[in-house]
């Protein structure tokens, strides 16, 4: 797949320092249209698909959302905790409004019983 310009410049705003001080794609070398493409292909092998991952990230969310800032606890095996922050929007929404006006809900997912970092999430 080639990489669009308007996907260099989602990737350019991906980047360490822009939008986090530790950016969003870490190390990986590749342009986003490859890591897209990669992800495609194993979200297939996987037998799942891109709405059903989203499905269960929003039955996540939602779980969470009810907890108030406290970690929920989401069969079978994951705690979920909701946030609102501020701060700087989505890197893939164009700034259109002062991004600190907007509140955007932050999500922390673990498996229950691990207390190792858990991932984040945002979304606006």
């Amino acid at each position: 797949m080639k990489q669009s310009p308007h996907l260099a410049a989602i990737q350019e705003r991906m980047r360490p320092g822009v939008i986090t001080a530790h950016g969003f794609l870490g190390a990986d070398a590749r342009t986003l249209a490859e890591i897209i493409e990669t992800d495609g292909a194993r979200v297939a092998r996987l037998g799942l698909t891109h709405a059903s991952i989203a499905a269960r990230m929003r039955e996540l969310h939602a779980a969470g959302a009810a907890g108030l800032g406290e970690f929920i606890d989401v069969p079978p095996h994951f705690e979920v905790r909701v946030d609102t922050v501020r701060g700087a929007e989505s890197p893939a929404r164009s700034a259109t409004a002062p991004s600190s006006r907007r509140g955007s809900p932050s999500c922390a997912t673990r498996r229950s019983g691990a207390r190792s970092p858990s991932p984040t999430c945002t979304s606006t």
